[in-house]
């Protein structure tokens, strides 16, 4: 309203009805007052877009820690995998060695047994 008798009056400035000064000096303080709004809204939009910019670097390293465990227990299980391989197939050679031991002690039994045999045949 201010500006329509602002331009009406030929840019001399007064009061408008509602009592509002119209004028030059009225019209560079609303610039000034835009102006000063502009820059704080400028300001609040700066601090946002930083707050973004960290929670979207905190998100990536979250993303990141996440993936990093996950190759940690993927590399944990493989190990636990081929720990438990080289476990069976300790076991597995120690029944094997247990048969052969058996086996050759069966043996060694039975060549006392024929020898002990033959001495007792040869005094006999």
């Amino acid at each position: 309203e201010w500006r329509a008798l602002f331009r009406r009056e030929g840019g001399k400035g007064g009061k408008s009805e509602g009592g509002e000064e119209f004028g030059p000096g009225a019209v560079a303080a609303e610039l000034e007052q835009l102006r000063s709004r502009s820059a704080q809204a400028a300001e609040r939009e700066g601090a946002l877009e930083l707050r973004i910019r960290q929670a979207e670097l905190a998100a990536s390293a979250k993303d990141h820690r996440i993936a990093l465990a996950e190759q940690e227990a993927s590399a944990a299980a493989s190990r636990a995998a081929a720990a438990e391989e080289r476990a069976e197939m300790a076991e597995e050679r120690a029944r094997v060695g247990a048969a052969e031991v058996a086996g050759l002690q069966r043996l060694m039994a039975s060549f006392t047994d024929e020898a002990a045999a033959r001495r007792a045949s040869s005094v006999g």
